[in-house]
């Protein structure tokens, strides 16, 4: 863990040189990434719906990533084929092939538009690094590898509030269902009394027929 925190001070350092920015720098995020093709699976790795080789600006995903940088711990052409880090500029494209030791230092923003072409033959082994200027803190060396738990236990929280909006929801639609039911109830109620009380008030009306024969007329009713 020291080894790590001394390397992520020398990549800070070589920020400020090369780049020089206006005010102190902050670690804002630290990840080692193996990316390998085809993916692995388990828990462990990395979610099947992140595309990890899709365009994308740091700082459009996390607005308080200011620089970011890549050191590369293996090499193309040596441990893989292909898996380049590619600028997207109007003028055309800037691919820079990963050297093992070379570190790759950029502003976050979306002037530094980019994305990795996939590697192939073997993993490739990255460290990312992301600065920050501003109100926000520096991460403490020791709080580096509690990062983890604290971002599992964010997503715990959001699942039982999400769980808890959707009993609520189910509630208050039960409510109105069973609101529902009871109206129409009253309603066929009302209509069935309507129907008997009409039904009593009816004038039986009685249905005659005549014969006539040789012992006279006959009146029968019905």
């Amino acid at each position: 863990m020291d080894f790590a925190w001394s390397l992520l001070r020398r990549v800070e350092g070589a920020i400020l040189e090369a780049l020089m920015p206006s005010t102190p720098l902050e670690l804002r995020g630290a990840l080692l990434r193996r990316v390998q093709l085809p993916a692995l699976t388990g828990h462990q790795q990395m979610m099947p719906s992140h595309d990890s080789f899709a365009a994308h600006a740091d700082r459009a995903t996390v607005a308080a990533y200011h620089y970011s940088a890549v050191l590369y711990l293996d090499e193309a052409g040596k441990d893989f084929e292909d898996g380049e880090l590619l600028f997207m500029d109007r003028d055309g494209d800037l691919r820079l092939a990963p050297k093992s030791g070379q570190l790759v230092a950029f502003t976050s923003g979306l002037e530094n538009l980019h994305r990795v072409v996939p590697p192939h033959g073997g993993p490739r082994y990255v460290l990312a690094m992301w600065f920050g200027t501003g109100p926000n803190g520096p991460i403490p060396c020791d709080e580096l590898t509690s990062g983890f738990g604290a971002h599992v236990e964010k997503q715990r929280s959001t699942s039982e509030g999400q769980v808890t909006e959707i009993a609520i929801a189910m509630i208050i639609a039960m409510v109105f269902i069973i609101a529902l039911a009871a109206e129409l109830l009253r309603s066929l109620c009302t209509a069935a009394r309507y129907y008997m009380q009409s039904q009593k008030a009816m004038v039986k009306v009685p249905i005659c027929s005549h014969t006539s024969g040789m012992f006279g007329d006959h009146k029968q009713c019905a």
